[in-house]
């Protein structure tokens, strides 16, 4: 069984986390962009600005919702 402990007293463990996460996020966005891009070119123009709107609004819902979570309920220490 390997053990790999993610902290800054491993090094090697810490860099291959790190490149693991980074080549998983490519993996991830590259395609979504690639689909968004080419949704774009071949919906309606409108409806791809109310669905960019939309996700715009959801996402800065969700950021203020994170920024309040943490004021009025701060993690325990």
């Amino acid at each position: 069984m390997l053990n790999f402990n993610i902290n800054f007293d491993n090094p090697m463990g810490l860099l291959l986390f790190y490149l693991g996460h980074e080549l998983g996020d490519f993996v991830w966005y590259i395609p979504i962009s690639i689909f968004v891009y080419l949704s774009g070119r071949s919906i309606n123009p409108k409806v791809f600005k109310h669905v960019l709107i939309g996700c715009g609004v959801f996402m800065i819902s969700f950021g203020v919702y994170l920024a309040l979570n943490i004021i009025f309920f701060p993690p325990k220490m």
